[in-house]
């Protein structure tokens, strides 16, 4: 029996793939930051961005991580409010920029930076990101003791969120890939080659996730990337414009997503009509249907039967 792959689209408008821009705010490079919101303000780039508290990676090769004395972010905040009033979203990436062995510390260092996030700017922030990149079981816990909706933790290299297995266990926060490649890969940040070679790779990427259908998650930090926001951001962003590429901050996604995950259709196959009645008890969503090499989005509505004739065409994306 020759019948259609039927699954709920990946995104709630009918897109080949979105944008999501991370920026791990390591510590709060003014300058670095003031280019960057400006260039994302410029061409309507929303991102999220997670904060540390501590700063203390500005200082990691004079003093060492957990020594400074007093955090850096709270005299700075006034470019976070710039960043949080131009619409993107503000998440945790602990007090320290460290990540321990034990549950506690690990927990604590999250609990510690939202509350201080919370202090400074009356956000709750709903996702997290894993210091320096650094994970481990028990950092996997305490995320999930904290009750974040989401993390963003390096476990693979790109692709659509997923929940990680622990000791056999599915955990409950949704893990948000974005690419390994970025700024901080890079020994010269500020060299020509390795700019080019950078945004060279985020303009393929962009090409190859309108193919396969996966967001295009890319990540950045303002102290390196940000201050040369200026002349590294704007044909990659140009592009996006371009293809019409659909922005999202991380949190809207995850919101999305986990709607997407209680989504339920039913399918029942006329024979006798050779097609197919596709339903559902809710309403916004897209499903796409992979028939004899062709693809096709429709749209569903909650109480309505969507007829789908497997032997005629449908309109493309």
């Amino acid at each position: 029996m020759n019948l259609p792959y039927i699954h709920i689209w990946y995104y709630p408008q009918p897109c080949k793939t979105i944008l999501l821009l991370r920026q791990d705010v390591d510590y709060v490079d003014q300058t670095g930051l003031k280019k960057l919101v400006n260039v994302t303000t410029r061409f309507k780039i929303r991102g999220t961005y997670f904060i540390n508290i501590s700063g203390e990676e500005e200082f990691d090769e004079e003093i060492g991580h957990l020594k400074l004395s007093e955090p850096t972010t709270p005299k700075r905040k006034e470019i976070l409010l710039k960043v949080i009033k131009e619409g993107n979203e503000i998440a945790n990436h602990g007090f320290w920029h460290w990540v321990f062995k034990d549950i506690k510390n690990n927990a604590q260092n999250i609990k510690r930076c939202r509350h201080d996030l919370y202090k400074l700017f009356g956000v709750r922030p709903k996702g997290f990101a894993s210091p320096g990149g650094e994970w481990n079981e028990n950092l996997s816990k305490a995320i999930e003791k904290n009750r974040l909706l989401y993390a963003s933790n390096g476990l693979s290299d790109g692709g659509f969120p997923y929940y990680p297995y622990l000791n056999d266990r599915k955990t409950k926060t949704l893990e948000i890939p974005s690419y390994f490649l970025c700024d901080a890969s890079l020994e010269q940040i500020n060299s020509p080659e390795s700019l080019k070679l950078l945004k060279d790779y985020y303009l393929n990427l962009i090409q190859e996730n309108i193919n396969n259908g996966k967001p295009i998650a890319i990540m950045g930090h303002p102290h390196l990337i940000g201050r040369l926001a200026d002349i590294f951001y704007p044909s990659i962003f140009q592009q996006i414009k371009k293809l019409k590429i659909p922005v999202s901050t991380i949190g809207e996604f995850v919101y999305w997503w986990r709607k997407r995950e209680n989504i339920s259709i039913k399918i029942f196959y006329k024979k006798s009509d050779n097609q197919l009645e596709i339903s559902s008890n809710t309403s916004g969503f897209l499903i796409q249907s992979i028939f004899r090499k062709r693809r096709h989005l429709f749209k569903i509505d909650k109480g309505k039967v969507k007829k789908l004739l497997l032997d005629k065409k449908q309109g493309k994306i």
